[in-house]
C-alpha cells in the first residue's frame, strides 16, 4: 500500500457514481425524476424545473435540501419518488467485492441519499456485506455534504479520528470538509454527460489528495492485488 495510505483504518465511501460507474444511466434517471417532481409540485415546464433543480443543488448541496429549506418539503416523499429508478444499467461488482476483502480497515458508506436507496444499490451491486454501516441524509439531520456538520457527526457515531480516515467521493466539493477535518481524500473524478458543470482540464484542488477515475484500479493499486 502507498505510504500515504498505510495508516488508514477507516475507508468512507460515497455511494452514487462512486461504487458504480458515473457513465451509467442511473443518475440521469434520478435527475429526470427530480425534474418531474418539481414540474408536478410547481406546475412548471421541464426546462424551468431542471434549471431549478440545478440551482438548488449549487446553493444547498442537494435539490432536496433546497426544497426542504425553501418549501418545507417532506424529504421522504421526495426521496421515495426520485429513487424509484431502474437498476438494469449497473450490476454486481465481483472484482470490487474481492478487492474490498483485501482492503484492511473499517468500511462505511456516507451518502446524501437515504438508507433505503443505499441498501438497494449495495445489495444490487452485491457489496453490502463489506460495509459495517450506512450514514445517510437523516443521520446527518438532513444537513448534507458538503457541509461540515454531518462529517463531524459521522466521526462521533463511529468513534473515528479524522486522521485515520480516507474519504472517497465523486464530487470534489464534498471533500473540502473532510480534508479540513484531517481526513485523507480521494476524488473519483469524472466528466459524465449529465454534469451541468464539468471539471476543467488541469484544474487542481488542494483538498483532493488523490485523484482517480477508476475505483477498481485504485483498489488494485492500494491493496497490491491484480484482479
Amino acid at each position: 500500500m502507498p505510504t500515504a495510505l498505510r495508516d488508514i483504518s477507516a475507508w468512507i465511501f460515497d455511494l452514487d457514481n462512486t461504487l458504480y460507474s458515473p457513465e451509467s444511466n442511473l443518475f440521469p434517471q434520478i435527475h429526470e425524476r427530480m425534474g418531474l417532481f418539481l414540474m408536478d409540485y410547481f406546475k412548471i415546464d421541464r426546462e424551468t424545473a431542471q434549471d431549478m433543480r440545478f440551482q438548488y443543488f449549487k446553493k444547498y448541496g442537494t435539490t432536496m435540501r433546497g426544497m426542504m429549506t425553501e418549501h418545507n418539503l417532506d424529504p421522504y416523499r421526495f426521496m421515495e419518488y426520485v429513487h424509484d429508478v431502474e437498476l438494469t444499467d449497473i450490476g454486481p461488482c465481483p472484482k470490487i467485492s474481492a478487492l474490498f476483502k483485501k482492503l484492511p480497515g473499517r468500511k462505511i458508506i456516507f451518502t446524501n441519499a437515504d438508507h433505503r436507496h443505499a441498501n438497494r444499490i449495495l445489495n444490487h451491486l452485491q457489496l453490502r456485506e463489506h460495509f459495517e454501516g450506512i450514514f445517510d441524509i437523516a443521520d446527518g439531520d438532513f444537513v448534507c455534504k458538503p457541509e461540515t456538520g454531518p462529517y463531524e457527526t459521522l466521526l462521533k457515531r463511529y468513534n473515528l479520528k479524522a486522521q485515520d480516515c480516507c474519504m472517497i467521493d465523486d464530487m470534489q466539493v464534498n471533500l473540502k470538509a473532510a480534508s479540513d477535518l484531517g481526513m485523507t481524500t480521494v476524488w473519483m473524478r469524472h466528466e459524465a454527460e449529465w454534469l451541468r458543470t464539468k471539471p476543467k482540464a488541469g484544474e487542481h484542488y488542494p483538498h483532493c489528495h488523490h485523484v482517480i477515475n477508476d475505483l477498481t484500479l485504485f483498489l488494485e493499486h492500494i491493496t497490491g492485488t491484480r484482479i
